[in-house]
């Protein structure tokens, strides 16, 4: 019996796809996030320039305001958690396809690279 047929399950060969949803989810993040935190920095300068109109509602104003801060923030912590996710995808598939190298040279299964001559 090989020692390739002894070999049932096969860790990187497992992992990397889970890195590739990562690094698909992340980059959604990034782009959602980016996308909605120009929205709602516009409408932020909006509603911090209609406070100082006298005859807005002030109460009502500041209400508003405080809602898109937290959005605001919502967002922005999105993007990170985006730029996370990517950063994560990549060292987690750097780190299985550096593993499943160092598994396939130790069996004899990697491809013989011609020599120079």
């Amino acid at each position: 019996m090989s020692p390739r047929q002894k070999r049932q399950f096969n860790l990187p060969r497992a992992i990397r796809p889970i890195g590739f949803l990562l690094l698909v989810i992340g980059f959604a993040n990034i782009w959602y996030g980016d996308r909605r935190n120009d929205r709602y920095e516009v409408l932020l300068v909006e509603g911090e320039a209609k406070l100082a109109d006298p005859e807005v509602n002030m109460n009502q104003q500041e209400r508003y305001v405080r809602r898109l801060k937290a959005r605001l923030a919502f967002y922005n912590t999105v993007e990170n958690g985006g730029r996370i996710m990517v950063g994560l995808a990549i060292i987690l598939i750097g780190v299985t396809s550096a593993f499943s190298t160092k598994i396939n040279n130790e069996l004899g299964d990697a491809p013989q690279r011609p020599a120079k001559s």
